[in-house]
């Protein structure tokens, strides 16, 4: 299939776009996938078979300014960068969308799903991977690392694949872009605005980032009970687990659909 663009023009100086990157003619669900620190929509095209093979409509969010989107002013902060994908969404149905953030993306889709809250928008469920809660200061302040040590922090979050910063030519494009990003992460510290229904957090064992236990730091910002699902792997284990990852929104939007409420 063919990807779709839609680009919203926002108020501010920053656009924001969306990718769909699966379309099954009756999907079972429809997903919102907001990417990490220095990613773009482009990365969850390495979900697009399983997702299309699941019926699932698949979306990824653009961040402004990244790859796909460089000649746009990038956002200034979690707030602003959310508060345009909620603009551009707002007159949409989003009631059985569900919400995806992986890493930095995790922050973006909560605040979305905050905002949306406080404007009396409600979205399917609210699903976080790989990230601290808003109110935990991170450990590492990797905006303010030299190049060398930026990279090399990058790449011990991912045995499993090239880090592929150690590439001059690449360097050169994504370290700015990241390091704008990462600054944005680690300035979001908010206390809590409690969702409605709760937030279900993904988690891999040997993630450096976010190990299962540091689920309970999320637990404030819902007044539902949150759920924990742990896989194998390291910080970008989703791209081999998008199946399980389904799975288990399948699972919570049956079972919030037999309550009759927000699961």
């Amino acid at each position: 299939m063919r990807s779709t663009w839609w680009w919203t023009r926002m108020f501010s100086d920053s656009s924001v776009g969306f990718e769909q990157l699966s379309k099954p003619a009756n999907p079972a669900l429809k997903v919102l996938c907001f990417p990490h620190a220095g990613g773009s929509a482009n990365w969850f095209r390495c979900w697009k078979d399983t997702a299309e093979a699941e019926s699932i409509e698949l979306w990824a969010a653009q961040y402004p300014g990244h790859m796909g989107s460089f000649s746009l002013p990038p956002a200034r902060s979690i707030e602003e960068l959310a508060g345009s994908f909620l603009f551009a969404l707002a007159k949409k149905d989003v009631s059985q969308l569900i919400l995806f953030g992986h890493s930095m993306g995790a922050l973006v889709a909560y605040e979305v799903a905050a905002q949306a809250h406080d404007a009396g928008i409600r979205f399917g469920s609210v699903h976080l991977s790989g990230c601290r809660s808003p109110s935990s200061p991170p450990e590492l302040l990797r905006s303010a690392m030299s190049d060398e040590s930026l990279v090399a922090s990058i790449g011990l979050l991912d045995d499993s694949a090239q880090n592929v910063l150690e590439i001059p030519e690449i360097a050169e494009i994504m370290l700015p872009m990241l390091r704008k990003d990462l600054c944005m992460g680690e300035e979001y510290l908010v206390e809590p605005k409690p969702l409605e229904g709760p937030i279900h957090l993904h988690a891999a064992r040997n993630d450096p980032e976010f190990f299962p236990s540091d689920a309970e730091g999320w637990q404030p910002y819902s007044v539902r009970e949150n759920s924990i699902h742990v896989y194998e792997g390291m910080h970008f284990y989703l791209k081999n687990e998008c199946a399980a990852i389904f799975a288990a929104m399948k699972n919570l939007t049956v079972a919030r659909q037999n309550e009759g409420g927000q699961r």
